[in-house]
């Protein structure tokens, strides 16, 4: 009993030991850390105060985007400025405010590949003629110092004012005669479909009713989507069709 009682004592004042070195430990990483601690929470203070003291206003807010907008603006333009060559994508849109906005794209080569990014946009104040349009995209090309010879290649939708015979790609002739003009291939698709078979036309029609009886009420597109994924199916959601969007037709199918 009292080996017994011996050796439960040696392992009691082993642990205490233990316990004691440990929580000495303890307290001086403790001592040590809190200097730090001290000034990170002074260096936090700081740095929210003067994120308090920056102002969000709207005319800030604008003024970033702005900014920000301009960058990736001046980024497009100089990895163009480098490639060998280059190509415009542009269409002249109409939004529900009535404001006729020409939108471009470029294509250029950046590290032997192909890139294609957002090139710029600008209002059409008065008409929208091929000479305005011609007029925009010559006095982007002036202020960003784009050369003309290096452009080989014009897409547009083919309309009257962007077309081949007296519209913007003859204009872009006169700057650059080597150059090729391409109707987009995605507009004569969409040209295309206007004129299906009386079958087919008969089958979309019915499909369009279907689709907008079920989104017409959003319980019946609860029920649908829930009908859907005890189907398994890959897709619950259904799209609207309209006129105005090109591939809004093979969405909706």
């Amino acid at each position: 009993m009292l080996q017994k009682y011996k050796q439960c004592s040696d392992r009691f004042l082993h642990c205490c030991i233990q316990s004691c070195t440990g929580q000495k430990a303890s307290y001086h990483c403790r001592a040590t850390c809190a200097p730090l601690c001290k000034r990170h929470d002074a260096a936090s203070s700081w740095r929210a105060k003067k994120l308090n003291d920056i102002s969000v206003s709207n005319d800030t807010i604008s003024r970033w985007i702005n900014e920000i907008s301009q960058n990736i603006n001046e980024q497009v333009v100089d990895e163009i400025k480098k490639s060998p060559l280059f190509a415009i994508q542009l269409d002249e849109s109409t939004d529900i405010a009535l404001c006729s906005q020409l939108l471009v794209f470029a294509r250029y080569m950046v590290e032997g590949d192909f890139k294609d990014e957002f090139l710029f946009c600008k209002t059409l104040d008065t008409s929208t003629k091929a000479q305005d349009v011609m007029e925009i995209v010559n006095n982007f090309f002036e202020v960003h110092g784009l050369d003309w010879a290096n452009l080989v290649g014009v897409t547009t939708d083919g309309a009257p004012v962007l077309g081949s015979r007296s519209g913007f790609q003859t204009s872009v002739k006169q700057h650059a005669p080597m150059v090729t003009g391409v109707h987009c291939f995605i507009h004569r698709e969409a040209i295309a479909s206007k004129t299906l078979p009386d079958q087919l036309n008969a089958v979309f029609k019915g499909l369009v009713k279907v689709v907008n009886y079920i989104r017409s009420s959003a319980l019946k597109t609860r029920l649908f989507k829930r009908f859907c994924q005890d189907m398994g199916s890959d897709f619950d959601v259904l799209l609207f069709y309209t006129s105005v969007r090109w591939l809004s037709a093979g969405n909706v199918l």
